[in-house]
């Protein structure tokens, strides 16, 4: 049987079959589901990336103690005009 006569096959039967193609979706992407969540994972780390000089650097700094903590700068700005402090959250 050629793909395309299969094609024509399939496509047929679900037209004729909606409801039962529609569970034959939906049994297919459960299992998919089901069987993701049996296969094990591996968590990566920062040491997982680290390549070349600039690793070798990383991992120098991490061994020193020296590794800065992560922080995160914003700047806030007005449209026009002067800031109006009163409007910003934290």
């Amino acid at each position: 049987m050629s793909r395309t006569s299969l094609t024509v096959g399939v496509a047929r039967w679900s037209a004729t079959h909606p409801w039962r193609a529609i569970g034959l979706w939906a049994a297919l992407v459960t299992t998919a589901v089901v069987l993701m969540g049996t296969v094990p994972t591996q968590q990566t780390t920062d040491a997982d990336f680290r390549v070349g000089e600039s690793g070798a650097a990383a991992a120098m700094l991490d061994d020193a103690g020296l590794a800065p903590t992560p922080a995160e700068s914003v700047l806030v700005t007005a449209r026009s005009g002067a800031l109006d402090l009163s409007l910003i959250h934290i």
